[in-house]
């Protein structure tokens, strides 16, 4: 995980540190896995319990509102409402900052072979998921009952979450780490549009 790099008129050694693409993959496995783990260890009245964390979790449902949506969707509204707040107020900003951190796979981006239109409209698409992810601007159902749980794979992942706790930290896990991803990716877009027209063939 951490590169030297020799530079300079005196080939004096620089460190650089960075998280390879494999270790980044296995802390990203290793959410996952724990995920569930703090699913299961939150108390059915967590929220009733420590004032603290209803106020937590208040200040993170304000900037993501997918968290008052899945709640009122859930049977057990203040486990998923307090794993939430936990996933988006603690563990985004850290997965994210992993992620920026991590090594670009220069390879990869050398071996692009997307068509030239997948390229330019990134940007957009990743902006369209993140507002999904986020806000759920399609998801207006105040209980389960009223929710269409066929209708997408993402509606049924929702459906799943509202009424499994192992499911509820699979599916919230890999939403919130997506997003993370999503925006590393569009923060080295510049990056990807001059590897990929500098490799393109003539």
């Amino acid at each position: 995980m951490i590169q030297n790099v020799k530079s300079g008129p005196n080939n004096v050694d620089r460190t650089e540190s960075w998280i390879s693409g494999k270790a980044f993959a296995i802390i990203w496995i290793l959410f996952i896995v724990a995920s569930p783990l703090v699913t299961y260890s939150l108390p059915e009245t967590a929220l009733a319990s420590w004032p603290s964390a209803t106020a937590f979790s208040d200040f993170v449902a304000r900037y993501v509102s997918a968290i008052d949506k899945l709640t009122a969707l859930s049977q057990f509204p203040h486990v998923t409402r307090m794993f939430l707040a936990l996933l988006w107020g603690i563990a985004f900003p850290v997965l994210l900052i992993l992620a920026l951190l991590t090594q670009p796979q220069k390879n990869h981006l050398r071996k692009m072979k997307a068509p030239e239109w997948v390229i330019w409209t990134a940007p957009l698409i990743v902006m369209a998921y993140c507002w999904v992810a986020l806000f759920m601007p399609f998801v207006d159902a105040v209980n389960l009952r009223d929710f269409d749980c066929g209708h997408t794979p993402f509606d049924e992942g929702i459906c799943l979450a509202s009424t499994s706790r192992f499911w509820l930290g699979i599916f919230g896990t890999t939403v919130m780490a997506t997003v993370a991803i999503s925006i590393v990716v569009m923060i080295h877009w510049p990056k990807m549009i001059n590897t990929y027209y500098a490799n393109k063939p003539n």
